[in-house]
């Protein structure tokens, strides 16, 4: 019930995106967080050597095995499409321009804002929620062969981990949305690698292990443990694209 509420008002959640420090440590609304997916915290570490069990990305070419049930995945080549966000509240429409770009949309963020309506030049702060997110990824654009290419999105706010490790596997790194971490307010990245194992007896529930993902705050590369992740986690974005 309470993530079905959230569906309804996503409009009104906006994310401040910079530091506490530069006074943009809010949201407007207030979240609730953590619940979402199986992590270190909610099942034993021996998990991890119990053979037998099959993982059903084994064969993406970024899929490396630690150990019996102990699993990596990491999007290939995203490191050469980072890019930090051009203004403070900026951090949805760099995740955006990102994430096309390495779908081979040449997308950039002013561009992202312009999508929805906007004036990128604004010197109002544009914060951006997850409706907006999804709204600047659907359309039809026009990509680096100068070929048309139809863009779908949809948000994910479920209990199964699978389809962010699915995204990652397949070279799809999702959006996500994390509520406050430390000093700094809520917050995009764009999720690049997974660590997992699957759970015994349970079909297709990974439990996720470590997370990494990258910021373009800072420019930096975010690890947190499962638990973390699972404690801010608030939203994630699935992007798929058709290239004609």
């Amino acid at each position: 019930m309470k993530r079905f509420f959230f569906v309804l008002i996503a409009p009104l959640f906006l994310f401040s995106c910079g530091s506490c420090r530069d006074g943009n440590c809010y949201f407007e609304v207030p979240f609730t967080f953590g619940g979402q997916f199986l992590t270190e915290e909610r099942v034993s570490r021996e998990v991890r050597y119990q053979s037998g069990m099959i993982d059903q990305f084994a064969r993406t070419p970024n899929h490396d095995q630690i150990d019996f049930n102990h699993f990596e995945v990491e999007a290939l080549g995203f490191d050469g499409f980072e890019a930090l966000q051009r203004k403070p509240e900026w951090c949805w429409a760099a995740a955006v321009s990102m994430v096309l770009n390495y779908q081979g949309i040449p997308f950039s963020q002013c561009k992202v804002l312009q999508s929805l309506g906007e004036d990128c030049n604004s010197e109002e702060l544009q914060f951006g929620s997850v409706n907006s997110i999804i709204t600047s990824l659907r359309g039809i654009q026009v990509n680096r062969a100068r070929r048309p290419a139809f863009v779908h999105a949809t948000s994910l706010a479920t209990g199964n981990g699978t389809p962010l490790v699915e995204d990652v596997a397949t070279n799809w790194p999702p959006i996500v949305g994390l509520g406050a971490r430390g000093d700094q307010a809520g917050h995009v990245y764009v999720l690049t690698r997974v660590e997992y194992s699957w759970m015994p007896g349970a079909w297709n529930v990974p439990v996720i292990w470590r997370v990494r993902l990258y910021d373009p705050w800072d420019g930096r590369y975010v690890s947190m443990s499962g638990s973390e992740f699972d404690d801010l986690f608030d939203f994630a974005v699935r992007v798929r694209v058709q290239h004609g």
